[in-house]
């Protein structure tokens, strides 16, 4: 059954928009991404099955065809655009939402010099009508959109949408004194998204870098501010890229495919082999000759109000490498269409390599974090580094706080930590027990030895041994990557707090030691 006053208020809203139609591009564009040959090859198997076609409104589909270098694929890319454009008349459809359309648009600036300059004259006049009709539905959305990440991909596709097809520099420069003021909002002093979650990060990265590169095509365009915020993000970026290839699994950094990290690397400076701390963000990365460690410092400042978006009580968690190899890990995330349940499930403290006090979370996940006190110390000299975070997540339930400390040492072979909860009140009930998790990669082999010793055995050979001051166990757990599930397991150590009044302080030592 059809919607009679939307299909009116289309009707009149398609009659209004009146657009100025280019014969050709003013200015067209090199592409800077890659595309997936995987996605590619699928699109060839499946090209009569739109709705299996991955991206299918955000035009994905075309760099992906694009990287498999055949010439038949810019065929089958100009037949699939045109069959979605037959399609899509209704510019108050799903498709035409901020981000698909957002992405639709960079999309076909970037890649058609590859698949539609070949095409007939017919084609090319129907995609610049349809481009130039997109991009004035943008100015449109951008007089009523209040969201700082939708705002900033509006102006993204309506910057290189104009380079691409007007050359317009006074809209240009206008637009990018927007994206500046937006940028000044989104990101913090280090470069981390006010959200601190990575993905977000790296999608405002890609999307500046991709706006430097349409406005590099200008002579008269000062690039300066743009690289000035791709230089700031940058770091922040590489801070998250590990040595597999991979994110951390931090804030949705599972979610994030090899291919967008290492084409992203290339757009920027090299990594950086030293230890790095965004304060601002709350994180912090230590390197010790083969040994990486990227911990979650926390943070008492909650500046993100999207309702979809779910804290992670993650304080104090951290992911280990050795050399190339993951060892430590937090359990990851699925895609926010996803189960509610599960997502908050993967959000709770009990998913991270961290401490939890009777299965509670560490801070609240309804997007109030309540931390009154958080306080960390660094220090670095030349027996190696060491980091301190103490925390009130727990002090309103039990009247206790949690300091962790870590050290790792300058040879890269030896990593320790202190755990310590103690009294700070006695208000709250009396806690039973904490339990201190180390979620293991799915690649390793747990053995418990006769000397309380625990033997960990990765697939590529690597040795090495934990130790702890109270009892542990062995207990399965699960890891998503890529929303790819992977059985594994994890260590635990048990610490009694059913004393903590009396005793006043708890405290647990554990070590990872490793051998040349």
């Amino acid at each position: 059954m059809f919607d009679l006053k939307l299909l009116i208020k289309n009707y009149f809203f398609k009659k209004k928009l009146t657009v100025d139609v280019p014969t050709a591009p003013f200015k067209e564009l090199p592409d800077i991404w890659l595309g997936n040959q995987k996605n590619g090859k699928n699109i060839l198997i499946n090209k009569n099955l739109l709705k299996k076609i991955n991206g299918f409104n955000s035009f994905n589909f075309l760099r992906d065809l694009k990287s498999l270098g055949k010439l038949e694929t810019r065929s089958i890319a100009r037949n699939i655009v045109e069959i979605w454009i037959n399609r899509n008349k209704n510019f108050y459809s799903v498709p035409f939402q901020v981000m698909p359309l957002s992405k639709r648009i960079v999309n076909i600036c970037f890649t058609y010099s590859w698949f539609a300059k070949s095409g007939n004259q017919n084609f090319k006049k129907k995609l610049l009508t349809f481009l130039s009709q997109q991009l004035k539905i943008q100015e449109f959305k951008i007089k009523s959109n209040n969201k700082d990440d939708e705002v900033f991909e509006i102006y993204k596709s309506l910057i290189i949408g104009n380079i691409f097809l007007f050359g317009n520099k006074e809209k240009i420069f206008q637009y990018l004194k927007k994206v500046d003021s937006i940028i000044n909002r989104l990101i913090l002093k280090d470069g981390g998204h006010v959200s601190r979650n990575p993905e977000k990060q790296l999608s405002v990265l890609r999307g500046l870098i991709e706006i430097r590169s349409a406005t590099a095509t200008l002579p008269d365009i000062n690039n300066f501010v743009l690289h000035k915020n791709v230089k700031l993000m940058s770091k922040f970026f590489k801070i998250f890229c590990m040595p597999d290839g991979n994110f951390c699994f931090f804030n949705g950094g599972s979610l994030i495919n090899k291919l967008e990290i290492a084409e992203t690397l290339k757009r920027i400076d090299k990594t950086s082999r030293k230890t790095e701390i965004a304060d601002a963000s709350g994180y912090a990365k230590v390197i010790k000759n083969n040994m990486l460690l990227l911990i979650d410092l926390g943070t008492k400042n909650n500046n993100f109000s999207d309702e979809k978006f779910i804290n992670k009580a993650s304080i104090g968690a951290f992911e280990l490498y050795y050399k190339k190899l993951k060892l430590i890990t937090n359990l990851g995330d699925i895609e926010q269409n996803k189960d509610f349940n599960s997502l908050m499930s993967l959000a709770s403290t009990a998913a991270h390599s961290t401490l939890s006090i009777d299965d509670r979370n560490n801070i609240d996940l309804s997007n109030n974090r309540k931390l009154d006190y958080l306080n960390v110390k660094k220090n670095i000299n030349n027996l190696g580094d060491l980091i301190e975070i103490e925390h009130s997540g727990y002090k309103n339930a039990f009247g206790v706080n949690h300091k962790r400390t870590i050290f790792l040492k300058k040879n890269g072979l030896d990593f320790r930590g202190i755990d310590e909860i103690f009294i700070v009140n006695n208000s709250g009930i009396i806690p039973k027990e904490s339990k201190i998790r180390f979620h293991l990669s799915s690649n390793l082999n747990v053995f418990k030895l006769r000397n309380g010793k625990i033997l960990l055995k990765h697939s590529e050979g690597l040795i090495f041994y934990f130790l702890s001051s109270h009892d542990t166990k062995i207990e399965k757990t699960t890891i998503f990557h890529n929303n790819k599930r992977y059985n594994s397991k994890q260590i635990i150590i048990y610490v009694s707090l059913s004393d903590i009044k009396d005793v006043k302080i708890k405290k647990c030592n554990w070590s990872f030691k490793f051998e040349k």
